[in-house]
């Protein structure tokens, strides 16, 4: 008891020092302004949050935690009363006996255009269509019960309404670590989340002519997020908070790798001082959810963009033999007004979250079983033949 009552403290600290971590990278985020740029996979934000097992793009070991093949479908929105600009992505996830699990997410853009008759200004009635579309990898392994890395791999391919087009010359890579102090059916459950995305840049070669500088200069960008997650009353309240700091190994990729060099001392010069090409900016984001009824949690949060939102979360059970799956609606609805007058980049009007997934086949534990008693039965049925 006295060794509960110990760990019980020991967590209680470190939520409280972690909480005000956090805290002070929100002031301070919310000070700077806008220092980073957002890649596709960065919107997964608004899709994907520490508090979800199935959130590969914000750290990959969340993984260890999905007990079923999961798949799911969602969009994102932002501007929604104008152009209605956002990704698309799906994922499928697959538990592999009782610490592996694997999978997959596509995040894709298709978005046109109308060309205009660069002499007169007049529309010229042709359309021109850009499209980016990444393909990643996951994988976590659990290595300890309360100790899970992950990976993500991450391949791109860019068509710029149809003059340049090509796959990433070099992946990308994050590493994910998940820790959990504590799981306890009383004093809940606390995770310690850590990410470190594009710890390898994803890079597209465009070659060495002036338009390729703006490329470079937006697939060196990188993020490492530190994330807390706390559940409540035997998991029906969940909370999170994760600090996200925009080019956070600037200085170390600049140290270590021969990125910029390679780039041509021509690029190099037009980029000038890497602190104001790449500053380092720190964002907060929170999320919230409570079980209201059995089927729906309602949920609030604060994306890292400082968009508040609102939205809910509908579980539907179905069967098949044997077996109990999931079918899960998602959504949510935003407003950023919280910095209307700070950068125009993240001035995005209303946005909007969708998001369909289903949960299916047999669980991890079924898997097992299955397998144990195969082999329970196999010398007495050996010695009955």
């Amino acid at each position: 008891m006295a060794t509960k009552t110990l760990k019980a403290k020991h967590s209680s600290v470190a939520i409280i020092c972690l909480c005000a971590v956090v805290c002070i990278g929100s002031r301070h985020s919310h000070a700077a302004g806008d220092g980073g740029y957002s890649a596709p996979y960065f919107q997964a934000d608004f899709i994907q949050s520490v508090s979800e097992w199935n959130s590969p793009l914000v750290n990959p070991a969340l993984l260890y935690r999905v007990n079923q093949k999961h798949w799911d479908f969602g969009f994102y929105r932002y501007a929604v009363a104008e152009d209605g600009l956002g990704y698309q992505q799906s994922s499928f996830l697959w538990p592999h006996y009782r610490n592996h699990t694997f999978g997959g997410t596509i995040l894709w853009n298709h978005h046109g255009i109308d060309g205009v008759d660069v002499n007169t200004g007049d529309p010229s009635g042709l359309r021109y269509y850009f499209s980016d579309i990444w393909i990643i990898p996951h994988y976590s392994i659990r290595i300890i019960p309360s100790l899970t890395l992950g990976v993500n791999l991450k391949l791109r391919y860019e068509d710029q309404f149809k003059t340049k087009k090509g796959f990433s010359s070099i992946p990308g890579l994050d590493i994910g670590v998940y820790y959990n102090p504590l799981d306890h059916y009383r004093f809940g459950d606390l995770g310690l989340s850590i990410n470190l995305q594009d710890i390898v840049p994803t890079q597209i070669n465009w070659g060495d002519d002036a338009s390729s500088v703006q490329m470079e200069k937006e697939s060196v960008v990188n993020r490492a997020r530190f994330g807390i997650r706390y559940a409540a009353l035997n998991d029906n309240l969940v909370w999170d908070g994760e600090l996200v700091v925009d080019n956070a190994l600037r200085d170390l990729l600049s140290s270590v790798s021969k990125a910029y060099e390679n780039m041509g001392k021509a690029i190099i010069d037009s980029l000038g001082n890497l602190d104001g090409v790449f500053p380092i900016t720190p964002r907060f984001g929170t999320h919230f959810k409570i079980l209201f009824i059995p089927q729906i949690w309602l949920k609030c949060g604060l994306a890292n963009t400082y968009t508040p939102y609102v939205g809910f979360n509908w579980n539907l059970i179905y069967l098949l033999p044997e077996m109990i799956n999931y079918f899960h609606f998602d959504f949510h609805l935003g407003y950023n007004f919280l910095d209307r007058a700070g950068a125009i980049r993240d001035d995005r009007g209303f946005t909007m979250m969708t998001k369909l997934g289903t949960d299916f086949g047999q669980t991890r534990e079924q898997f097992l079983s299955k397998k144990l008693y195969d082999k329970l039965i196999l010398a007495p049925m050996d010695a009955y033949n």
